[in-house]
């Protein structure tokens, strides 16, 4: 489930995971052990071996491609197409590649899926996470199966070229937008062509809020859907079952074709063929059979694709519906309830068990779970299981007689209006969503160790009754069920070590921003960047696990300082205080933040030169502004805080120029840090002062290749006059401070040296 950073970690456990299988194969010597152990080796290799690792490194530059089209999205910012098939030109010679690329452009051309085309393009760098709760975009691409993203330079060529089955798809696209209005146009077409783009945005934020957002990905709901009907109408024409089978397949493969082959879409075809092989040879479903061969087909054709959350969600489903079979068995057989109970929890247990297996993976990528999924997949999921072919069926009617299937459409039209009005009161609930942090690794293996405990148990427990085994009062699922309570005490018992103080200077671009994190989980925000970096600070507030902010520290009212806050309180999130240094002036963010914080009745308080903060251990003194020398630059009026936790200590500096610092020199202690001020510009952090501070870090928040130049060549020099270790988010991403008080680390997201 590693999804950020570098992924040498996941090679470094793949080799333990084989030393630790090689030790057991030499004491056990078995056969099965050994197979295990040869099948580790073979998928290590593949991985090391697997084109998007190799081919990264042979694109570079300007290259002229060639290739065809297989997918096109429109973006907010730009458009992407990806491409396979790709060939490139290098000294003369053409190379084919076996990965795809990912082409991205701002113009509108003439262009659809199934096109040839040559293009020139520049290959961008390799995209990295500068922030621990920003997704991993470059390995999300891997997963994808494509090793490069290209800006487009020019499209030289357009070769047109259209299949039956682009044109199959055009004109069932062309149904759909002649029966349904606007708004369900993007809902019809991602329920049944996998189209997602056409979905107003807040009827996508409303379903993810809801927790049901998975009905309108094309995957195994769908495709089961799609397989069932095919097999129970040939079933009515009497086939065997064999051949029932055989044409599900033959039906789920041609519905994946005509519906562009997504990767979701080609994982659940695949998955859903090996149930149905597994069907067909043993005459029974065996779930973990099916899934253990479809993983191998899967990851064996793009071991990255384990990465991928979509991949973990539906396997993680597989393994739920077999849990909840177990759990349900001995529920039946052991527990012996009435028919009446029976029927009942199997309405409710799928959905309780599908939640507890999902929930983690769904925190450990969002940091958040819809509480509210539990209750409304119970009802979602039978109601779009139904809806699904009635829609086919009106695409099929509209074809022969549109008026019935206009008609019919209302109803659908209906029905999809009265879940968007339910859900939109139901998400305004209290703890509609969980915010629960990304869940460390450690409790990740306690609690999945602690459900597969309870599995064995009862699995184990309900043998023994069907088999009817005279063990006495003997019960062995007792002692796995205290093996997955311990599991779950233990995961608590890790909640309750005292953390340390965690400062997590974000990459904001250019703009400032620091996340505090206290050892009793209170947060501190010192500046909160632009308005446009909301996002990245709610995103990381979430990883915390933090549910509010209990202060909010603000240096100056310009947008680069101030806007994430500003933004961040007008999606309602909670805020204890803010504290800043009210000079009066006229100034449009200045307003913005008064009258916002009167109307959510947010307190606002003035800190001046002398005052204090105390949270927790820690204390904030204020050296600067002094209220009787305030001037009419906002930059020179920052507030200046110095932050003291024990022997610990940092300042921030705002934006401040030499000038200030100049009034601070005589009242300024030694620091252990520094947050160097106005992002590194030339005109602060001047010898004299950074001499008074004698920091051992300089911390410089600045965007990557920004306009002004930040940080300036002059300011880097005159910290490495002074020994002082230099950490930028531009290059570096994220910085973060640990500290006991005594001693501190300092680790920055990309694990680069300055």
């Amino acid at each position: 489930m590693w999804t950020r950073g570098s992924y040498r970690s996941f090679f470094v456990v793949i080799l333990l995971v084989v030393l630790g299988l090689g030790i057991l194969y030499t004491f056990t010597k078995t056969d099965k052990m050994g197979i295990l152990v040869g099948l580790v080796l073979i998928g290590l290799i593949r991985v090391l071996s697997h084109p998007v690792l190799v081919e990264e490194e042979k694109l570079q530059g300007v290259l002229t491609l060639q290739g065809t089209i297989e997918s096109l999205d429109e973006g907010r910012f730009n458009s992407r197409m990806v491409i396979k098939d790709v060939s490139y030109e290098q000294e003369g010679k053409q190379i084919g590649l076996k990965s795809k690329v990912q082409v991205l452009y701002d113009q509108v051309y003439p262009i659809v899926c199934g096109n040839q085309v040559e293009l020139i393009g520049k290959v961008k760098p390799s995209t990295k996470p500068y922030n621990p709760s920003d997704m991993d975009y470059g390995m999300y691409l891997k997963g994808q199966g494509i090793v490069a993203q290209i800006e487009l330079i020019q499209l030289k060529e357009v070769i047109p070229r259209t299949t039956i089955i682009h044109q199959v798809r055009t004109s069932l696209k062309a149904q759909i937008e002649e029966i349904f209005n606007h708004k369900d146009k993007g809902l019809v077409e991602a329920l049944l062509l996998g189209n997602q783009k056409n979905i107003e945005e807040d009827v996508k934020t409303l379903y993810q809020t809801l927790g049901i957002a998975h009905v309108l990905a094309l995957s195994g709901l769908h495709l089961t859907v799609i397989s069932m009907v095919i097999w129970k109408l040939l079933g009515r024409l009497g086939l065997e079952y064999s051949k029932r089978n055989q044409f599900s397949v033959i039906g789920i493969w041609l519905y994946c074709i005509i519906t562009g082959m997504g990767l979701s879409t080609v994982r659940a075809s695949i998955m859903l063929t090996a149930m149905l092989l597994v069907r067909s040879i043993w005459e029974e479903d065996d779930l973990l059979s099916s899934l253990a061969l479809a993983a191998f087909i899967i990851l064996g054709m793009n071991p990255f694709a384990l990465f991928q959350i979509g991949f973990q969600l539906s396997f993680g489903a597989i393994v739920g519906v077999a849990y909840q079979e177990v759990i349900y068995s001995y529920i039946k057989h052991v527990l012996k309830w009435s028919k009446k109970r029976l029927r009942a929890c199997r309405v409710v247990l799928p959905s309780i068990v599908l939640t507890l297996i999902l929930s983690p993976i769904l925190a450990y990528h969002f940091y958040e779970v819809p509480v509210l999924g539990v209750f409304l997949n119970i009802l979602v999921i039978p109601l779009f299981s139904l809806m699904i072919p009635i829609l086919f069926l009106i695409i099929g009617i509209s074809f022969i007689v549109p008026a019935i299937s206009q008609i019919m459409g209302m109803g659908i039209v209906a029905l999809l209006g009265c879940i968007e009005c339910m859900g939109s009161y139901l998400t305004q609930l209290p703890y509609a969503t969980y915010i629960s942090g990304q869940p460390t690794p450690w409790c990740l293996v306690l609690y999945y160790s602690s459900l597969g405990f309870l599995w064995i148990g009862v699995y184990l427990g309900k043998q023994l009754v069907i088999k009817k085994r005279q063990l006495g009062n003997y019960k062995p699922e007792k002692y796995f069920v205290i093996a997955s309570v311990f599991s779950l005490v233990l995961i608590w018992g890790i909640a309750q070590i005292p953390s340390q103080l965690e400062l997590m200077h974000l990459y904001v671009g250019q703009g400032d921003c620091c996340v505090i994190t206290t050892p009793k989980g209170q947060t501190i925000l010192i500046d909160a960047g632009t308005e446009k970096s909301a996002t990245t600070l709610q995103r990381y507030l979430k990883y915390k696990g933090a549910k509010r902010i209990d202060l909010a520290i603000l240096s100056h009212p310009h947008e680069d300082h101030i806007g994430g806050l500003l933004e961040l309180i007008k999606e309602g999130v909670s805020i204890g205080q803010v504290a800043w240094a009210d000079t009066k002036a006229e100034d449009e963010y200045r307003t913005k933040l008064i009258n916002l914080c009167e109307k959510n009745a947010i307190p606002l308080i003035n800190l001046y030169k002398g005052g204090k903060i105390q949270v927790e251990g820690l204390q904030f003194d204020i050296l600067w502004p002094d209220q009787g020398r305030l001037t009419s630059d906002p930059n020179e009026n920052s507030l200046v805080c110095l932050l003291t936790y024990n022997n610990v200590t940092e300042l921030f500096t705002g934006d401040i120029g030499i000038q200030t610092e100049m009034q601070l020199l005589k009242e300024l202690p030694d620091v252990d840090l520094l947050k160097v001020a106005h992002h590194g510009s030339k005109n602060s952090t001047s010898l004299k002062f950074i001499e008074k501070l004698n920091p051992e870090y300089g911390m410089i928040s600045s965007g990557i290749k920004n306009r002004y130049g930040h940080p300036h060549i002059f300011t880097l020099e005159r910290l490495e006059e002074q020994e002082i270790k230099i950490c930028t988010t531009s290059d570096q991403g994220a910085i973060k401070v640990v500290t006991d008080g005594l001693t501190y680390t300092v680790e920055n997201n990309l694990q680069e040296d300055k």
